[in-house]
């Protein structure tokens, strides 16, 4: 018994003294050591998660593709190695070829090997066709023009190089005769300007190809008009949120910019129409283009619009412009870089300006001009004691126009905080997705998630917010920027997450950046935008992150002239490593808290601004 006991006595002293040495060992050498690496995506499914199974793609020469695999094996697409981030997520640039392609991803883990084929079609390159058999693919224009004398039209048609290209428009006399526009381009093309003799109505225009061993005719789908010079119309805005145009549409998906957001009601004098969009007259000098979907036909009559006298009242906080016009033309503000003066110019009006009211002189509205700048063109200039407006609606009611200079009802002026500022958070899309990253993190999840972190340090700096959503309830786009109307708030964030169209590489191009369309929303996307770079560029960041940049960008929620409104992309949610810092909440609060110190900068400069 004695002689057991001495022996389990042993056993348990030597195990002891094995556990403190070996702990002793361990904390003495523990630098030297190195860690076992940790593998958050251990286990996560292997997927290609772009492009899609049968995804059609245009002529692309390469793109981007991504997924998720187990980030202890190796992974080989079409046979190159493509790394996998510690959190599962793959990326990589792919050589692509046109016709049906296949995307073959094999992951070699443990001695084993998965495979993926994921097929997509990629359409062929425009090709120049052959010179024999004499061949003619196309011809233009496309869409149906009605144009006036000395209005200009392209005929173009593309077939085989080398041949003799001839034009006929039904109606004229005379064939057209088109030119090559490189030697061995297949690219036929002449400007036709519309002539006074010209009598064109729904006329077809035929091309013909001809050369030594054959010729080939074909009809263009477009057919011309012309409009003779007393043949105008109106039209009057029927859609909620319509623009006009710098100019006509490229093609149907390659738009002009916008200058114009008429509300419902604005009536047009139509002069012309190329397929489906209206040519619309402003002045002499100036005309836009509006799609035909967005207006009505509102007659042929013409009425003479005047302008009467112009009051000037202050309804605190905002400062207000009236002036009785008893119609609703198209008009355009543009403010002057300093902000001490705004133009308003109504197009189609003619001046009956007598009187000039100052109801009071609390207005920030220092004084107003007004100009007949041409026979159509008459503008209204205010010019402006302080220069620490933040915003203008502008708007028709009962005959009036009605333009609104905005500032916040209270600023502290000593109060280094955000008390009696209003902001509306807008978390980008929600129900729909929005961008997927490689492992499946949804867009508009980590978007609120974003916002709500901003939320929380807006109302610790005093603000008051109202969150645009805060599930995942519907909200249209443009019921985002009503509501944040509505509520009057001071400022708008949108938050949301990138992603890029095919054919760009997000290997180079990623990180954070900051939008605005406004003048005056510049300001506010320049300081978040300055705060996000000094919280992920710096040397020393936590989280560091490439400059995407500081852009001008024609966005629906960027696109609010009542207050100064930024979209923010805090990262791009295709690029693993990025995808894994959005998963975290500190990189989520760093973020919010680079907003936070953006907008906190921006009030502090506009409360010392006069």
């Amino acid at each position: 018994m004695n002689t057991r006991i001495l022996f389990l006595a042993y056993v348990l002293l030597s195990h002891f003294a094995a556990t403190a040495c070996f702990a002793s060992e361990g904390t003495a050498d523990e630098k030297a050591l190195p860690a076992t690496k940790s593998y958050a995506g251990a286990g996560i499914p292997f997927n290609i998660a772009h492009p899609k199974e049968g995804q059609q793609l245009p002529y692309l020469k390469s793109s981007f593709v991504f997924g998720s695999a187990d980030p202890r094996g190796k992974l080989y697409i079409n046979g190159a190695e493509t790394p996998i981030f510690e959190s599962g997520g793959f990326l990589a640039m792919v050589p692509y070829s046109t016709g049906t392609f296949s995307i073959i991803a094999e992951l070699k883990i443990f001695e084993s090997s998965k495979t993926i084929t994921r097929t997509i079609f990629v359409a062929p390159p425009a090709e120049t066709p052959p010179a024999s058999p004499l061949t003619l693919i196309s011809s233009k224009p496309e869409m149906d023009l009605s144009l006036r004398t000395g209005e200009t039209f392209i005929i173009e048609c593309r077939g085989s190089p080398g041949a003799n290209a001839l034009a006929k428009i039904k109606g004229s006399k005379g064939v057209i005769n088109l030119s090559e526009t490189a030697p061995g381009s297949g690219i036929y093309r002449f400007l036709y300007r519309i002539k006074p003799g010209d009598n064109f109505k729904d006329s077809e225009i035929s091309v013909t190809l001809e050369n030594k061993k054959g010729r080939k005719s074909i009809v263009a789908s477009g057919k011309i008009s012309k409009l003779e010079p007393d043949s105008f119309w109106q039209a009057e805005v029927s859609a909620d949120n319509a623009v006009v145009r710098s100019g006509y549409a490229l093609t149907p998906a390659d738009k002009a910019g916008y200058v114009l957001f008429p509300p419902q009601g604005t009536k047009f004098l139509v002069t012309g129409r190329r397929g489906q969009e209206l040519e619309v007259r402003l002045n002499q000098a100036r005309s836009g283009w509006i799609g035909e979907t967005e207006v009505r036909p509102a007659g042929h009559s013409t009425p003479r619009i005047t302008s009467g006298n112009l009051i000037v009242s202050y309804q605190k906080p905002n400062s207000l412009l009236r002036l009785y016009l008893g119609a609703k033309p198209p008009f355009e503000v543009t403010a002057s870089p300093a902000e001490d003066k705004i133009d308003i110019r109504f197009f189609g009006v003619v001046s009956n300006t007598d009187w000039i009211n100052y109801e009071s002189t609390s207005s920030i509205i220092s004084f107003v001009e007004w100009f007949q700048d041409d026979t159509e063109t008459f503008r209204v200039t205010l010019h402006l004691k302080e220069t620490n407006w933040w915003g203008y609606d502008a708007r028709f009611e009962n005959g009036s126009f009605v333009f609104e200079i905005r500032r916040p009802e209270k600023i502290p002026a000593a109060d280094s905080t955000l008390k009696g500022i209003m902001v509306a958070i807008d978390a980008g899309h929600g129900p729909e997705t929005g961008a997927v990253g490689p492992t499946g993190l949804e867009e508009k999840n980590v978007n609120l998630s974003i916002a709500l972190s901003l939320e929380k340090m807006l109302l610790a700096q005093g603000a008051e917010v109202t969150m645009i959503r805060r599930g995942n309830e519907p909200v249209s786009l443009y019921d985002r920027i009503r509501k944040a109307q509505n509520i009057k708030a001071d400022m708008l964030i949108s938050i949301h997450n990138n992603a890029l169209p095919e054919g760009q590489n997000p290997l180079v191009k990623n990180g954070f950046g900051a939008y605005y369309y406004y003048p005056q929303s510049f300001a506010l996307a320049q300081e978040i935008h300055d705060s996000l770079a000094k919280a992920f560029s710096s040397s020393y960041s936590k989280y560091p992150l490439r400059d995407d940049g500081l852009y001008y960008g024609n966005l629906a929620l960027a696109r609010v002239p009542q207050m100064p409104a930024v979209l923010v992309e805090c990262a791009y949610i295709i690029v693993p490593r990025e995808e894994s810092l959005l998963r975290n909440a500190g990189f989520q609060n760093a973020c919010a808290q680079a907003i936070t110190s953006g907008i906190k900068k921006f009030v502090a400069a506009k409360k010392k601004r006069k």
